[in-house]
């Protein structure tokens, strides 16, 4: 609103250059600006996935416990070879 009345369309027309993806001016700007529905779908869909993933990384860590919790349902193979101690 308190822009140069050609600032849009530069602004659109350098973020295309410099992203390489074409962007389109809006035709009502304050409607474009006010509404943030998107962004907010776009939140809490990645939320939704994180907590998702979270809980599946902490129910693996939980199933492939160590002897002292004895649960070991998990038996995922050694990846490097065991140490011997030397006596």
């Amino acid at each position: 609103m308190t822009a140069a009345p050609d600032y849009p369309e530069l602004a659109v027309k350098y973020l295309s250059v410099l992203t390489g993806i074409e962007f389109a001016l809006a035709e009502d700007l304050i409607e474009a600006t006010s509404d943030t529905g998107d962004y907010v779908l776009l939140s809490s869909v990645l939320k939704h996935t994180s907590t998702k993933l979270t809980k599946i990384c902490n129910d693996i860590r939980l199933l492939a416990s160590g002897p002292a919790l004895r649960i070991r349902e998990i038996n995922l193979p050694q990846m490097q070879p065991v140490r011997q101690s030397c006596r």
